[in-house]
């Protein structure tokens, strides 16, 4: 699965719960909302060779939103493949799998900091004697009480084997 699509489906999805989240909580105690959601998918996406497979299957979303007694939240999303085969042009068979696991942290207060990490596995397998494609991605942002981004570490690995 193309990881840029991906990490742009984790974006919305918080944007989404956050939003969700944002409503008036009561002070005194801590509220928590969770999704879960599995829905088909169809994507394009690039073997070791450079050549399209088109692979389709399920995702599967798991959302936490917790806001806490001081206002802030906490977001947690899982998002795993499930069931993922594909086809390239020549027939070549695929099974592929994929896990993203996003969180999120922001005080309830205007003058605190915010954090955002994001850990990405894809996994393409090829049948036969066909290369498998592996690509992990970790992001971690830091916010100051500023809204400026003080730390920012992205680590990509990516292999064929």
């Amino acid at each position: 699965m193309n990881v840029n699509r991906m990490l742009v489906l984790l974006a919305l999805s918080l944007v989404a719960l956050f939003s969700a989240g944002s409503q008036t909580a009561a002070r005194a105690q801590a509220t928590t909302v969770t999704s879960n959601a599995s829905f088909p998918f169809t994507e394009s996406t690039a073997t070791c060779g450079n050549v399209f497979v088109t692979i389709s299957g399920k995702l599967h979303v798991l959302a936490h939103v917790t806001t806490d007694a001081q206002g802030g939240r906490h977001a947690t999303l899982q998002i795993n493949t499930e069931e993922v085969k594909g086809t390239d042009a020549a027939g070549n068979q695929y099974v592929s799998s994929a896990t993203n696991n996003d969180s999120l942290n922001e005080a309830g207060t205007a003058d605190s900091q915010s954090e955002h990490t994001i850990t990405t596995k894809f996994l393409l397998v090829g049948k036969g004697n066909l290369p498998d494609l592996l690509v992990k991605t970790t992001m971690h942002i830091t916010i100051n009480a500023n809204g400026e981004v003080t730390a920012e570490v992205t680590n990509v690995v990516a292999e064929c084997r």
